[in-house]
């Protein structure tokens, strides 16, 4: 990065831009975003080894564990309750709540043309899709660090993430807290790197299409992105007033960012991107969470650590960011200032993530700008030391014992460290090294077929499968004698996946989201104004109730019971039924009612 100085752009420019700036004097720091690029064994060494720790072979058995712990809760809110209804041609955000984004949820009801919906096949394209994140972000910090070592380095402490569990159990389990959250935010910061090394336009349009693609993949993140790109844009123009060049780029990165944010929100609104209901639907968990949905505050977090994680982050990246536009405002800052200030507010941004959502484990998943300035920092001072006197002596012994250095800390840090805290994570992580290692553990169970999907389960769990796939087959009899079918349960798309059939209304998992009287209300408008013939409910379970038994509360949760965080909710439904509906048929405790004819 520049040691400071004017701002400058490399070569490649197109006619019109700034003047390629003369080469740094040898031994210098003071250069662009690199040293210049030559290739080491670690290029291919490095994506090979993120794929060997990163990717997930076995995810029908990481499914399986993930429905025992938490009846798929995340993935169903995550991509499978959308997915599902856009698979069956439902807009979403209009026919279909989506709390994250619309990208994933068209992505992989967009390949169930191609390819049966599963969670398991949801897990593992996140893994894989992981594995190009990681590699992305080693590219990265090639370009911004001379030390191929250090990049890697720097990689893989950003990797750690994946392995420090979340409810003691692997990270995959909610994909929420995974590179899936913000999936185009190392592309972006590749493309920009490249515009300051060479200036050319392409390179300002795929920062663009990174940006607009991160809204629709992820909207809130996606927006923060927005916010950092565009930081990075005025800083650039702050300090190169003369070059019209810029300008032009930067427009060009602003119109190809909307151009792609159209594009996919109409695929995503089959046609209804316009209408009220869809811009409404598209910003409703925008809205949501600021109004305080499942918030933990911060003044009642009792983990002292986490909070300390949190303050040194958030000052980390204040004092980072006053810095650097400290600099830029005074206009003696270089390309290394405007990255500074651009990944500062990134985090920042990202930060609010666990004022939102204050958990154990939510710093540790918005460690990623910080590594990568920490990457950087550490680059730059290590050129320092090599340009001082008796470089190569210096360059030698970095050389040669920085990496025993590294390696004698991560093992000390190994056998002090609690292993609960690091050791076992990484054990228990599904990778494909450690499945080549100790092999892929016998499946035996599955809940659903064709495809094989949540597998693993316990032996003593055979007849609650018989009965989920008789319930399935009999919901499937029914849409396909034309009767229309809603699951009013909480164990949500489960019961329309396994029977093949299109969700009934806007939130699958019926119970826990409809966590406001407003949706309660419209839920049941929708309901009486369109009822289905055919409706799955659930009795209420008691915690003593001889069916949990067979029905684990950790997959099918223990349902409308008086204890339940939604006792009103059900209440109101168990009224609706009651007036509308006649119990038809009993497969305990699931129970199945028809539609009285009016």
């Amino acid at each position: 990065l520049a040691g400071g100085g004017g701002f400058r752009l490399g070569r490649g420019r197109a006619a019109g831009g700034p003047e390629p700036p003369a080469e740094p004097e040898p031994g210098s720091t003071d250069y662009q975003l690199s040293g210049g690029y030559r290739f080491s064994a670690l290029d291919l060494l490095v994506p090979a080894a993120i794929f060997l720790v990163v990717f997930v072979p076995d995810a029908r058995s990481l499914a399986g564990r993930s429905f025992l712990q938490e009846s798929l809760l995340h993935w169903d809110f995550y991509a499978m309750g959308p997915a599902l209804a856009f698979s069956h041609g439902r807009a979403l955000a209009t026919d279909a709540y989506a709390m994250y984004g619309l990208g994933w949820p068209a992505l992989f009801g967009g390949l169930a043309g191609w390819m049966p919906l599963s969670f398991a096949r949801m897990m593992q394209i996140g893994s894989l899709y992981a594995c190009l994140y990681f590699a992305g972000f080693y590219l990265l910090l090639r370009l911004l660090v001379r030390r191929p070592g250090l990049a890697a380095l720097g990689t893989g402490v950003a990797m750690l993430q994946l392995f420090l569990g979340f409810h003691s159990e692997v990270i995959w389990m909610a994909p929420s807290i995974t590179v899936m959250r913000w999936p185009f935010d190392v592309w972006c910061l590749v493309a920009l790197v490249l515009y300051s090394r060479t200036g050319g336009r392409p390179w300002a349009l795929a920062a663009g299409l990174a940006i607009g693609l991160g809204i629709v993949f992820s909207t809130d993140t996606g927006l923060y992105l927005g916010a950092a790109a565009g930081l990075w844009w005025l800083a650039t123009l702050w300090a190169s007033p003369d070059r019209p060049g810029v300008m032009v780029d930067g427009l060009v990165a602003g119109a190809a960012g909307l151009a792609v944010l159209v594009a996919g929100l109409a695929v995503a609104s089959r046609g209804t991107l316009f209408s009220e209901a869809f811009l409404r639907g598209w910003v409703e968990p925008l809205a949501d969470y600021r109004g305080g949905f499942a918030q933990l505050p911060l003044s009642t977090f009792p983990n002292r650590a986490t909070v300390a994680l949190f303050a040194a982050l958030f000052l980390g990246y204040l004092a980072t960011l006053i810095w650097a536009l400290a600099r830029i405002t005074a206009r003696e800052a270089g390309v290394a200032e405007t990255f500074f200030a651009s990944v500062s507010v990134y985090g920042l941004l990202t930060l609010l993530h666990f004022v939102g959502r204050s958990y154990d484990h939510t710093p540790l998943r918005l460690l990623i700008p910080m590594v990568l300035l920490g990457a950087v920092a550490a680059g730059r001072a290590l050129d320092r030391y090599d340009a001082g006197p008796d470089g190569s002596a210096r360059r030698h012994r970095v050389g040669r014992f920085g990496p025993l250095a590294v390696a004698g800390v991560g093992v000390v840090a190994a056998l002090l460290l609690p292993h609960r805290w690091l050791v076992d994570p990484v054990a228990a992580y599904p990778s494909a090294l450690r499945s080549a290692a100790v092999g892929t553990p016998d499946r035996r169970l599955c809940l659903l077929t064709d495809p094989d999907d949540i597998c693993g389960l316990l032996a003593a769990m055979g007849p609650a499968v018989e009965r989920v796939n008789a319930i399935a087959a009999r919901l499937r009899e029914a849409d396909r004698a034309g009767r229309t079918v809603a699951v009013v349960d909480e164990s949500g798309s489960l019961w329309y996946l396994a029977a093949g059939v299109a969700p009934a209304h806007r939130n699958p998992r019926m119970f826990i989201d409809i966590y406001r009287e407003q949706k309660l209300r419209d839920t049941l408008e929708a309901l009486r104004r369109d009822p289905p013939e055919v409706v799955l409910t659930r009795r209420a379970l008691s915690p003593d109730d001889p069916a949990l038994s067979a029905w684990p509360p950790g997959s099918f949760g223990l349902g409308p019971s008086p204890g339940s965080l939604y006792p009103d909710t059900w209440e109101a439904m168990t009224r609706f039924l009651g007036d509308r509906y006649r119990l038809e048929e009993t497969l305990d405790p699931f129970e199945i009612w028809t539609l009285r004819e009016s």
